[in-house]
């Protein structure tokens, strides 16, 4: 494709996507209005007298960024909240605290920390565990051992699903993957399944539920018995659910994700959905040497410019951030008042400054966020990584040497663990490891991260996600599904480490010329939905361990049309790239024909912090 032709393909895109923002079925407002009444009346519950004696809110740390999308310290205070504070830090200005409410997720490692708080306080104030989504056994135990239990009153917040994006929701059960897949623990499949089903009681039934996977047919299971409870709809929003465990394809979870979205989670790593720290370069002190500023950046749907091109590869967004501040020049030069201007007109002049300084700080912003990652993409060692899992998506032999040397080098030069950690899962899925040079790979891995990497790699083992390839039944599923579903693209530009010669508008650009086989998956069974889901879903093109494939016609008595919703629930996990590849297919089938999804998952994850949570 000759330059120009990119250029123009690229001018094409933009001005698809300038005024026109992706909308998904879901009003995040309400929903926030819905988390907030759940969490008030909880704490109704109490019989708390807030005029009269002073609350404080303890939080676990790891909810902060999930907390703020709902509460402002503000809201808070006008309920009666007098302060917040965190586990780890000690509480003050308690003499006159009567009440002191603790909200966490149920975590072992808390346990010390609330101990401390509690047998300081105790005689002073009455206590309350808020605990997400439920108290579990584990946890009550070690406080009743501890002597805590009869100190508390503990209550369950179920706050269920939380709105990310309009056709995006999230249960961040982080632990999902490490629980439910490696250690077979699936007390967390009932908390999903009341998600799923408080999501039909506000949108309305499901008319089928389609999905692979042993973790989602004990969903199904829960879902079945309760359909009879459903109230009646007249119309639903929603018309097939499809749920799919995240060992079907790992390799998303793993990759350096292309997208301008994907890229930001990956280098800046993206916090309860839409939020990052940025650094202020441009405001450091360099006389007085000072560390930079951070502030918090919000990147949600408000934000319509990022709306707009999150979903697209990175090495495109440059050039759409040019061209959207030219139309920016253009629409300043259409406000300048003229001499001979009406007052009507010159009020219609002035309530469009607002919109266009909106616009003007949105092209900054993704601006200097572009030029932060363009630093990071440059550098020689983000270029080489993006060339191997290249090399092993495509798995020809003659790269197979090429590849290992390369994991090889980056043990020798002592290179972030985890990112070695990494480039083994990958090359294990792919290429795959012979008995022989696993056993020498993870010698000389222990040899320089030494023994404190053993327990980490043994999770990983029994993950499946690295081990010889004798054993590695997730190595026989990749090979399977590459040439099945056609999921490396041969053309990707090996120079430029992107596919800047295909438009920016397809499926195959938010990896390095890789499709996740899930959006095949879901391409193809959309097409031809009756016959296709079982003849792609049957365990003989996916062999994950025999795992069972299922497809119920629920007796509804709603009625759908093409407007009714495709709901994609991630079973253990999905990430902001693999999401990009699956909203493309709407741009290239159109809307109403069965690619009108609304995206639900356990927890958003980068490669990262995917193996750290195992």
């Amino acid at each position: 494709m000759s330059s120009n032709m990119a250029k123009r393909d690229l001018n094409i895109s933009n001005n698809e996507i300038e005024n026109k923002t992706q909308q998904g079925p879901l009003n995040t407002e309400d929903w926030i209005k819905l988390k907030k009444l759940q969490f008030w009346s909880i704490i109704d519950s109490f019989k708390i007298n807030f005029v009269q004696e002073k609350t404080i809110l303890v939080i676990d740390k790891k909810l902060v960024g999930l907390f703020s999308l709902i509460f402002t310290m503000d809201q808070l205070k006008e309920k009666g909240i007098r302060s917040l504070s965190y586990f780890e830090e000690q509480l003050s200005q308690v003499d006159d605290t009567k009440h002191i409410i603790y909200l966490c997720r149920p975590r072992l490692e808390l346990i010390p920390l609330l101990s401390i708080h509690m047998k300081s306080y105790q005689s002073r104030s009455q206590m309350y565990l808020m605990a997400l989504p439920k108290l579990e056994f584990s946890f009550s135990y070690l406080l009743e051992k501890e002597g805590l239990l009869g100190l508390l009153k503990t209550v369950s917040f179920d706050i269920g699903f939380i709105p990310y994006d309009t056709d995006l929701l999230s249960l961040e059960l982080t632990d999902f993957y490490s629980r439910s897949f490696v250690e077979n623990d699936n007390y967390q499949i009932e908390t999903i399944a009341r998600s799923i089903i408080q999501l039909e009681q506000l949108y309305g039934p499901f008319q089928n539920i389609i999905g692979k996977g042993t973790k989602s047919k004990l969903i199904c299971d829960y879902l079945l018995p309760a359909q009879d409870t459903l109230p009646p709809f007249e119309s639903s929003q929603m018309k097939t659910l499809i749920l799919l465990d995240r060992n079907i394809d790992v390799l998303p979870m793993l990759l350096t994700q292309q997208t301008y979205q994907g890229l930001i989670d990956e280098i800046f790593t993206i916090s309860s959905g839409c939020s990052i720290m940025l650094d202020e370069d441009d405001q450091i002190d360099q006389q007085q040497q000072q560390p930079p500023r951070t502030r918090k950046v919000i990147l949600d749907s408000k934000d319509i410019l990022f709306s707009n091109i999150k979903n697209f590869n990175f090495s495109t967004i440059p050039a759409m951030l040019h061209n959207n501040a030219l139309l920016l020049n253009d629409n300043y030069q259409s406000i300048k008042p003229t001499n001979n201007m009406s007052i009507p007109d010159l009020k219609r002049l002035v309530s469009k400054i607002p919109s266009i300084q909106s616009q003007k700080d949105a092209i900054n912003l993704h601006t200097i966020i572009s030029e932060r990652l363009l630093k990071t993409v440059k550098f020689e060692d983000f270029q080489n990584r993006i060339q191997f899992e290249y090399e092993c998506l495509l798995s020809t032999s003659d790269a197979n040497n090429k590849s290992l040397e390369y994991i090889q080098n980056m043990i020798i030069r002592r290179k972030p663990m985890y990112q070695i950690l990494r480039l083994i899962c990958i090359y294990c899925l792919t290429f795959g490891m012979s008995a022989k040079v696993y056993q020498s790979m993870i010698k000389d891995f222990i040899h320089v991260y030494e023994y404190e990497s053993v327990p980490i790699l043994l999770r990983l083992e029994k993950s499946g996600l690295i081990g010889p390839k004798e054993t590695l039944a997730l190595y026989n599923n990749y090979q399977i599904l590459r040439k099945q579903f056609k999921l490396t693209n041969n053309s990707f530009d090996q120079n430029n480490n992107n596919v800047t010669s295909q438009s920016p508008n397809t499926d195959d650009v938010t990896y390095s010329g890789y499709v996740p086989s899930i959006t095949r998956i879901i391409e193809r069974g959309q097409q031809q939905r009756q016959t296709e889901w079982k003849n792609i879903l049957e365990s003989k093109l996916l062999p994950i361990n025999n795992s069972p494939y299922f497809q119920y016609n629920l007796k509804s008595t709603a009625k759908y049309n093409e407007n009714s919703s495709t709901v994609i629930f991630f079973v253990g996990g999905v990430s902001y790239s693999e999401l990009a590849s699956l909203r493309h297919l709407k741009n290239i089938y159109g809307k109403g024909v069965g690619y009108d999804f609304l995206f639900a998952t356990t927890n958003i994850a980068n490669s990262t912090s995917f193996l750290m949570n195992i």
